[in-house]
């Protein structure tokens, strides 16, 4: 029924295949009505779990989930928002400033993973001063400076007294 592979560190490990399972549900399941049911019972779980944004793993197709834009775009402060917009707008506005709001959530989730991201990068690099952080000033103050901290890139350019950009060879003959 199944196959089993040893490994070197000594675990026998039986794998099963799809044919492996059906037959097994022939076998030891004689009522189809119950094994209905069971599937019936899996899908239910399973929508249950999509529908409070996590991840199902469904049988020979794979993990679902729904994309965080989809999630930011079905909203009720979206929703509201362009329930509004239409009581407002002619047709074709209304649809651009859809197509505008969904563009706007897509770039504001995008926005929020590489935040996530580098904000990750910096507090894994200072782990002490964000602890720190934290109980002095709080989570929010130790996030945005640490996030911060790692985005600065340096400039090389000079600034007059007015704040407009002085080109590097007029600094040095002023010295002269």
């Amino acid at each position: 029924m199944a196959e089993i592979f040893k490994f070197p560190n000594g675990y026998n490990v039986p794998v099963y295949r799809k044919k492996d399972i059906l037959d097994c549900i022939d076998k030891n399941i004689i009522d189809k009505d119950v094994a209905l049911l069971l599937v019936e019972y899996c899908e239910k779980q399973a929508n249950e779990i999509i529908k409070n944004g996590g991840w199902a793993s469904i049988p020979f197709m794979g993990n679902i989930r729904i994309p965080p834009h989809i999630k930011k775009n079905n909203s009720e402060e979206t929703q509201h928002l362009l329930a509004d917009a239409k009581d407002v707008m002619s047709e074709e506005s209304y649809v651009i400033f859809r197509k505008q709001v969904f563009n706007a959530n897509a770039a504001k989730v995008k926005f929020e993973k590489i935040y996530r991201y580098i904000l990750y990068l910096a507090v894994a690099h200072n782990k002490k001063l964000y602890k720190k952080l934290i109980e002095e000033k709080g989570e929010l103050y130790a996030n945005i400076l640490l996030y911060t901290c790692k985005n600065i890139t340096q400039s090389n350019q000079y600034y007059d007294e007015n704040g407009f950009p002085i080109d590097r060879l007029d600094l040095n003959e002023k010295q002269t």
